[in-house]
């Protein structure tokens, strides 16, 4: 980052002039943000968060599924966006969640912070957060205790969401399209 705050002021601008940033989880990400750009509030990205999230979700999954044949092969249902499917796999998902509780609890933890973007106020963001983060602690599911330990942590760059709005949705695609295009060249 500091890097980045060197070329910017090379190029006639001010790192007191960055005020706002997406950037991921990565504690170095966090360090160098708050370092090179002490004035700028870290917006924690919304697909990262999901990406935790559906990550420990994924290990509920892959623990249940030691026990649990029904489980086996159903990774996508749990992890994909439930608009997103097709009649006949909702239907299947909601078969699974009958045949193993403590993932259908993990799976409704998983959606109901989706939530978290639809309050309308910071104040009511806050609320939800940590009643969202309680009621996970009290679970007993230790893949999503960890995530709310991690929400907690990173509290004000993600409700920071709700004012901003800013993400790094499009510097993370035009990485993928870059990385996409050296892959074929070589």
């Amino acid at each position: 980052m500091e890097l980045l705050a060197k070329d910017i002021e090379k190029h006639g601008g001010r790192r007191e002039n960055i005020r706002e940033t997406s950037i991921d989880f990565s504690p170095s990400f966090t360090a160098g943000v708050t370092e090179s750009f002490p004035l700028a509030q870290i917006t924690y990205d919304r697909f990262h968060l999901i990406q935790m999230v559906n990550k420990a979700l994924d290990e509920v999954r892959r623990k249940e599924a030691e026990t649990n044949v029904y489980l086996k092969k159903s990774r996508f249902l749990w992890l994909r966006n439930p608009g997103d499917l097709k009649q006949e796999k909702k239907i299947l998902l909601e078969d699974l969640k009958t045949k193993n509780v403590v993932l259908a609890k993990a799976y409704e933890m998983k959606e109901n912070l989706r939530d978290l973007d639809n309050q309308e106020t910071r104040a009511l963001s806050e609320i939800y957060l940590d009643a969202w983060c309680e009621l996970v602690e009290s679970s007993g599911i230790q893949p999503m205790i960890q995530i709310s330990k991690t929400l907690r942590r990173h509290r004000n760059g993600i409700l920071s969401y709700i004012e901003n709005k800013i993400t790094s949705g499009v510097v993370e695609g035009l990485n993928s399209v870059i990385q996409s295009i050296k892959t074929r060249a070589r």
